[in-house]
């Protein structure tokens, strides 16, 4: 397994892998990181350097087309030797086409199925308490108060049953590798693993232990999960699936049962 180096900066962080560079930017609004947001294969850097401009410590990565990516907010000490790692790293031969070369990951529609399933049902739910807006107070407090364990319940009846669906598919079409901590990731272990290209991919979960192995659909990197004994998987998906279909229970009888 190659070495994954990551640097840190103000609102964008730097992984370097064995095939390729990523940026990740952070939204200035939301604090939101999307991870992998820019890949630069190595063959399209010329170099990375310390920035000159004085009072502002950060590190330039300068493509072999002249498009220079800055990160600021590091230490100089740090920028020197992320700098000079990457430098060590580039291939010998470099492609001119530089920017050419940098690709940007499409967006998943994943993200835009959750959002319009809760926007229906946030609508059914409006349509709901209108027409019970005329029906005894008991009736509105019930729409009220079990809107949340219905939300949830659902949710949480979604993330197992995406459980399963990722893991079925990794066990058909999935690549086996291992993947290295690097840096934090809040709460979960956070770690990086190569793809078939070199790409550093980034991954949170796991047992917290200094490698682990995961599995990823190499269409789809983003598509990754730790290996994991079937009982643990079951037990993992069983109560889930337990917990959410009490709290829809819970939900559904408190905002519908008033009426029957």
């Amino acid at each position: 397994m190659g070495s994954i180096h990551r640097l840190e900066g103000r609102r964008v962080s730097l992984t370097l892998g064995t095939g390729a560079l990523t940026l990740s930017r952070t939204e200035a609004r939301t604090g939101t990181r999307t991870e992998g947001l820019t890949v630069i294969p190595l063959a399209a850097l010329a170099e990375a350097r310390v920035a000159e401009a004085p009072g502002r410590p950060g590190l330039e990565i300068v493509l072999t087309d002249g498009e220079v990516h800055r990160v600021d907010g590091v230490a100089e000490a740090a920028a020197a030797s992320f700098a000079t790692t990457l430098n060590d790293a580039l291939p010998d031969r470099r492609d001119p086409a530089g920017s050419a070369l940098v690709t940007r990951p499409a967006a998943h529609g994943t993200r835009w199925a959750r959002i319009a399933v809760v926007a229906v049902i946030a609508l059914a739910y409006a349509g709901y308490g209108v027409w019970a807006d005329d029906s005894p107070g008991t009736r509105d407090l019930g729409v009220t108060t079990g809107l949340f364990p219905l939300v949830v319940g659902l949710s949480v009846c979604l993330l197992a049953v995406e459980e399963v669906l990722r893991r079925t598919h990794l066990a058909r079409h999935g690549v086996t590798t291992e993947a290295e901590p690097v840096g934090t990731g809040g709460a979960r272990p956070r770690y990086y693993f190569h793809d078939s290209a070199g790409i550093p991919r980034p991954y949170a979960g796991g047992s917290g232990a200094s490698t682990v192995t995961v599995v990823y659909d190499p269409r789809r990197p983003d598509r990754v999960a730790h290996e994991a004994r079937p009982a643990t998987v079951i037990r993992k998906v069983a109560l889930l699936l337990a917990a959410g279909g009490l709290l829809i229970w819970l939900g559904v009888w408190t905002a519908f049962g008033r009426l029957w």
